[in-house]
C-alpha cells in the first residue's frame, strides 16, 4: 500500500489544537483526571502506562461505529463550509501526521531521519513568526492546486501554489514563453512549476493555448471558495510602456483586448498568440481580463502586461480571515 506521511512542523499554537494528550498531571489548567466540566470523561481518561494516569484531550478518542473520532466528524460538519478538512474519504490511503517538534529541542533531525529510515515523504507546510499566517494556514488552508493535461498535441503538467514566494521551474520548449511565464510566478509570489510537451514541430499554437487552459484552471482550483480574497487587482508601468491590466475573480469570464503588436515574433513565441493566451487564461480561469498596453517598445510592452497580470493576482487573491466572507452581495461567485 502507498503510504505518505505529511509531517508539519508547526508551533506551540497547532499543538494547542490539534495534540492528543500528556502525561503532565497539571497542563493546560487542569488537573489530573478533571476537566472544566466539573470531572473525568472516558474521552479525557484514555489509558494507563506504567500505572500512571494520561489526561487527554481533543477528539481522538470517542468514534463511531466506522471507527472515526466523533470529534473529527463534528468539527468537519462544523468547518467544511470554510474548506476545512478532517475525515478523508475511505479509499484515501494517505497517513497525514502533524508533529509540534519542539525544534528548541533539536529534535528536528532525529524525526526527519526517523522518516527517511521508513521510507516516508516528509515535508514542512509552514513556517512562520507571524501569528496571522498561523492562524490563516490553520483556518484557510493552502491554496495549492495540480493539473495534468494530456491531448494528442500537447503533454502539460502545472503544480500551482498561489501563497508561495515566487519559485518556479519552467519548460515550454518555447524560451520566451518560459520568461514570460515566469513573470507570472516571480511577481505575483506564486510558487510555478510547469513542463510541457508540445508539438512544436507543427507550431506554437497548441503549446501555448493548452497552457494558458491548464494554468487557468489551476488558478481557479487553487481559489476555492474564494472567501476572504480581494477579488480586484490592477497595475503597471515598464520603462517607456505603460501596462494596464484590471482583473476580476467574480467567475464571469471575459477579456477586453487593447495591445497591438507589429513584429510577427518576440524571440520564437509569435505576437500572434498573445491575445489568444489571455482569452484561453480568462476562460478557464473564469475571471474578467481587461488589458492595455501602450508604447515603442515590444518586448516591454508584453512583459509589461505579464508582470501587471501577476501584480494584479497578488493584489486580487490578497486574504483576508478576519472578513472570511465570499466578496459578493449575491453571496456566491
Amino acid at each position: 500500500m502507498h503510504r505518505k506521511i505529511s509531517a508539519a512542523v508547526f508551533t506551540v499554537l497547532t499543538a494547542m489544537f490539534m495534540c492528543g494528550c500528556t502525561s503532565d498531571k497539571n497542563t493546560v489548567g487542569q488537573s489530573a483526571g478533571h476537566n472544566d466540566r466539573g470531572g473525568v470523561t472516558p474521552a479525557e481518561t484514555a489509558f494507563l502506562t506504567d500505572g500512571k494516569e494520561k489526561v487527554c484531550y481533543g477528539q481522538g478518542y470517542e468514534t463511531d461505529s466506522d471507527n472515526r473520532p466523533v470529534g473529527a466528524i463534528q468539527a468537519q460538519k462544523k468547518y467544511v463550509s470554510y474548506g476545512g478538512r478532517f475525515i478523508f474519504g475511505k479509499d484515501d490511503k494517505t497517513i497525514r501526521l502533524t508533529f509540534d517538534e519542539g525544534y528548541e529541542n533539536g529534535c528536528t533531525g532525529k524525526i526527519l531521519d526517523i522518516l527517511k529510515e521508513k521510507n516516508l515523504e516528509s515535508y514542512c507546510v509552514l513556517a512562520t513568526t507571524d501569528w496571522d499566517k498561523v492562524a490563516e494556514f490553520l483556518f484557510a488552508g493552502e491554496r495549492i492546486a495540480e493539473v495534468r493535461r494530456t491531448t494528442k498535441e500537447t503533454d502539460i503538467y502545472i503544480s500551482f501554489n498561489l501563497d508561495g514566494s515566487g519559485k518556479c521551474d519552467i519548460s515550454t520548449g518555447i524560451g520566451f514563453f518560459d520568461h514570460m511565464l515566469e513573470q507570472i510566478g516571480k511577481h505575483g509570489g506564486i510558487d510555478l512549476i510547469i513542463k510541457v510537451k508540445g508539438d512544436l514541430e507543427v507550431d506554437e499554437h497548441h503549446t501555448i493555448e493548452d497552457t494558458a487552459i491548464a494554468l487557468g484552471e489551476c488558478i481557479y482550483r487553487a481559489l476555492g471558495s474564494k472567501r476572504g480574497i480581494e477579488r480586484y487587482g490592477y497595475c503597471l508601468p515598464m520603462d517607456d510602456c505603460l501596462c494596464r491590466v484590471a482583473l476580476d475573480f467574480g467567475g464571469r469570464a471575459w477579456l477586453v483586448w487593447d495591445a497591438e503588436f507589429h513584429r510577427e515574433k518576440i524571440g520564437e513565441m509569435p505576437t500572434e498568440m498573445f491575445l489568444h493566451f489571455f482569452k484561453s487564461l480568462s476562460d478557464a480561469a473564469r475571471m474578467n481580463l481587461n488589458i492595455k498596453a501602450e508604447g515603442q517598445n515590444e518586448h516591454h510592452k508584453i512583459e509589461g502586461i505579464f508582470k501587471a497580470l501577476a501584480r494584479a493576482i497578488k493584489m486580487a487573491v490578497r486574504r483576508d480571515i478576519y472578513h472570511f466572507e465570499v466578496p459578493s452581495s449575491k453571496g456566491c461567485i
